[in-house]
């Protein structure tokens, strides 16, 4: 991982879930786009994990953690250069997609991908394996 960078997550005062209004989220990419810019890095693409299910058109469809009234895609989209692409999962999925293609499934045909946090697992199987 060439950069990471740790933010505080604010929990909301009634029923706490975290980062109202996807504040925290907004000021996160922001800052890692600063970053990236500082540290010289092109950016191609901005993308998050959130731990809600998150269905097909990449839309959270759950209130379980977030407490949120608009939907993070336009919250990364608001804060990156116009016309960068954003894409938006589930922290798990998001999680095990990227040690499949940059961690420690990179080079194996089939691996288990666990997230202890959340209790879901994922297998993950590349095409064709």
């Amino acid at each position: 991982m060439p950069h990471r960078r740790e933010l505080p997550t604010a929990t909301a005062a009634e029923g706490g879930l975290r980062d109202p209004g996807l504040a925290g989220t907004a000021r996160a990419a922001r800052a890692l786009l600063d970053d990236a810019a500082r540290l010289g890095v092109t950016v191609t693409a901005l993308g998050a994990g959130f731990p809600e299910y998150v269905d097909a058109d990449v839309t959270l469809t759950s209130r379980e953690v977030l407490a949120r009234d608009v939907q993070p895609a336009a919250v990364l989209a608001a804060e990156a250069t116009p016309g960068l692409p954003v894409a938006v999962g589930s922290d798990v999925r998001c999680g095990a997609l990227g040690a499949a293609r940059h961690g420690v499934g990179g080079g194996v045909p089939d691996f288990f991908y666990v997230s202890l946090g959340t209790r879901r697992v994922w297998h993950v199987r590349r095409p064709g394996a």
